[in-house]
């Protein structure tokens, strides 16, 4: 990651500290913060990863306007981070690399939805990592490859227990796996044991799902 990049991160966070809490709780916060007043393993429109994690961080540092807006605010530092990083793993050199966290930074949608608490400013730090593995596994023969598909079982079965969009993620990178020479990974356990992990990872929420009668 470049010099421009971390700095784009650090103004990135400086900027939604800054400016983020003037803006009044969002309606869509009200109703997490009453979620985690009642922790569970699910929720009638969401699972609980993000209401786990409020939960916590509310019991340790309160639930002001300044404490809502720093995990968010983080989440929008490492996506500069990471899509930065993600530019560098193509084969991007420094200007490449430090012009997409410049591009990151200039982005309304990315400060929009970063803004405030909720499930979607982690989702987008899930979909990056999940990028970068399969780059990855995309430079490794099969047999080296083991790792890593365990690491892209964990961050997809954490996906889906921050948001169950991430089913699409996945269903994308089976895609990936059928129509192009990953194709060979799926004669190995690699990515058996990814689905595996995402499984184990996203059962408590089925099981929840199915014990209240699929409202979701």
């Amino acid at each position: 990651v470049t010099r421009g990049a971390w700095f784009c991160a650090f103004t990135f966070f400086g900027l939604q500290m800054a400016f983020g809490p003037r803006y009044p709780i969002f309606r869509d916060e009200f109703y997490y913060l009453a979620c985690a007043d009642h922790p569970a393993l699910g929720y009638v429109d969401h699972p609980p990863l993000s209401i786990l994690v409020l939960a916590s961080w509310r019991a340790i540092f309160g639930d002001s306007i300044y404490s809502l807006r720093v995990l968010p605010s983080l989440a929008g530092g490492l996506i500069v981070l990471l899509t930065s990083g993600l530019a560098g793993a193509m084969g991007g050199g420094t200007f490449a690399r430090t012009l997409t966290s410049v591009s990151v930074l200039a982005a309304p949608t990315v400060f929009g939805i970063t803004g405030f608490y909720s499930m979607n400013a982690f989702d987008f730090l899930f979909w990056l990592a999940a990028f970068h593995l399969v780059l990855r596994l995309s430079r490794l023969e099969p047999d080296a490859a083991m790792p890593v598909w365990g690491q892209l079982g964990v961050v997809l079965g954490l996906g889906l227990l921050n948001k169950i969009s991430v089913l699409v993620l996945g269903a994308g990178i089976a895609a990936v796996l059928i129509l192009t020479p990953l194709r060979s990974h799926l004669l190995k356990r690699g990515p058996w044991i990814a689905a595996g992990i995402a499984l184990a990872l996203f059962a408590p929420h089925i099981v929840w799902q199915i014990q209240n009668d699929w409202p979701t």
